[in-house]
């Protein structure tokens, strides 16, 4: 009996499929979310890193899946969120003393995949 109790964990366990909500209402969530933040007063920290390269994933280790985000806080690059596309560090906001980005985002259609690139403006 317990050897087919632990049987029947342990499938279940196999098929489940989970969706998280962290924050406010966490009984509501987005039939198409896989993971839901939501709160009237707090923000979300993404993981700060100090990148030295853009070609290169350290601090990260490993393979660095496309489309990892990071904020950089540190090192020789400018401060802000970068996105990995599988090749370098991207830029997507970057820091300024005011808080302000100067790079806005611009898409563009590359064959058949949709692209996210930021422009500097001057």
């Amino acid at each position: 009996m317990k050897k087919l109790l632990i049987a029947v964990l342990l499938l279940s366990a196999v098929y489940t499929q989970a969706q998280v909500k962290i924050g406010d209402n966490p009984g509501t969530i987005d039939a198409n979310s896989l993971l839901e933040l939501e709160s009237t007063n707090k923000g979300f920290l993404a993981p700060r890193v100090t990148l030295t390269s853009i070609t290169s994933v350290s601090p990260l280790t490993g393979t660095v899946p496309a489309g990892m985000l990071v904020y950089n806080s540190a090192g020789s690059l400018t401060y802000g969120y970068y996105y990995w596309d599988g090749a370098e560090w991207k830029i997507w906001i970057m820091a300024t003393k005011n808080g302000c980005s100067k790079q806005p985002m611009q898409h563009y259609r590359n064959q058949k995949h949709l692209f996210w690139q930021a422009m500097t403006l001057y």
